[in-house]
């Protein structure tokens, strides 16, 4: 998946967490299963070049950003 599409998935999470009723122990298929509620769009996958991948090693091994 894309950086924006996850982006995008994780708003879309965090706007719904305020809606569950985190009392209540029945699972939620969308929680449970993921991957049959969004799937990747190849069209928006971007390729990592070396100078992101380079600043994304530096930070993770100098301040633990994963």
């Amino acid at each position: 998946m894309s950086f924006a599409q996850q982006t995008e998935i994780y708003d879309e999470l965090y706007a719904e967490a305020y809606k569950i009723d985190w009392y209540s122990d029945e699972p939620h298929p969308e929680i449970t299963k993921p991957w049959q509620r969004w799937t990747p769009e190849p069209e928006r996958k971007q390729t990592l070049n070396w100078k992101y991948k380079a600043k994304r090693l530096f930070m993770q091994l100098t301040c633990g950003i994963p």
